[in-house]
């Protein structure tokens, strides 16, 4: 793991607490995005960092501006991890019951955010080997292991116990309560929407990005951690 220490010696951002749910419907979203699309996760938010090929320069310009970068990828693998163990390996709790076809629903949240990540080694981080690695051998792979059943070992890589962390105990019955799981279900069926319509040949770019960003004012409004942290 000497490249992650590597990666991450001259980084001065601290670790941030993010929101599982939140940071997989964003690395799902990133499929319907240019494919240049980075993000950016600052005060336990995430926002997409939009590339345009017509301004190319644009998004260089505007991560500089809000100093914007690749380190922020480290607050991403906890509630990947986690995320993973709380929607994905208990999607058979009695808690989930009332989502419909929630077992098909949650798999294909994961795997969009598995193509997101992959989105970010080939496309966005394309140039940047290092920042390729250890996306691949840390967000990927987390994401990879999710779907298949196998489990990774938490200090392998560098995820820590978020059992013993309050606040996200917390933040994980939040998302059990019965007016919540109902939101999600609508998140869910929105981002199947997304896709269905994104497989189709005519031309639904419109209808598509309104719908992405009634998803995106959905994660706003829902994100536990603005309501409980002071940012």
């Amino acid at each position: 793991m000497d490249y992650m220490k590597s990666f991450f010696e001259n980084g001065e951002q601290k670790i941030e607490i993010i929101d599982p749910i939140i940071s997989l419907f964003s690395l799902a979203l990133l499929n319907f995005m240019d494919p240049k699309t980075k993000l950016s996760i600052k005060q336990h938010k995430i926002k997409f960092s939009t590339f345009n090929p017509n301004l190319p320069l644009q998004q260089i310009v505007s991560r500089t501006c809000f100093r914007d970068s690749f380190i922020e990828l480290q607050n991403l693998p906890n509630p990947l991890y986690w995320g993973g163990i709380w929607f994905f390996e208990n999607k058979n709790d009695e808690c989930f019951n009332s989502i419909t076809n929630y077992k098909n629903k949650i798999e294909l949240l994961f795997i969009l955010a598995k193509n997101g990540v992959s989105q970010l080694i080939n496309k966005a981080y394309d140039d940047k080997k290092l920042v390729s690695q250890y996306l691949n051998n840390t967000h990927l792979k987390i994401l990879e292991s999710t779907l298949s059943g196998s489990q990774i070992k938490p200090n392998e890589l560098l995820i820590d116990d978020w059992n013993s962390n309050f606040i996200v105990k917390d933040m994980h019955q939040y998302w059990l309560n019965k007016e919540q799981l109902m939101t999600l279900n609508i998140m869910l069926e929105l981002l199947e929407n997304i896709k269905y319509k994104s497989e189709q040949k005519i031309s639904l770019k419109d209808s598509i990005q309104e719908n992405i960003n009634i998803l995106l004012n959905q994660l706003e409004s829902v994100n536990y951690l603005k309501n409980f942290l002071i940012i």
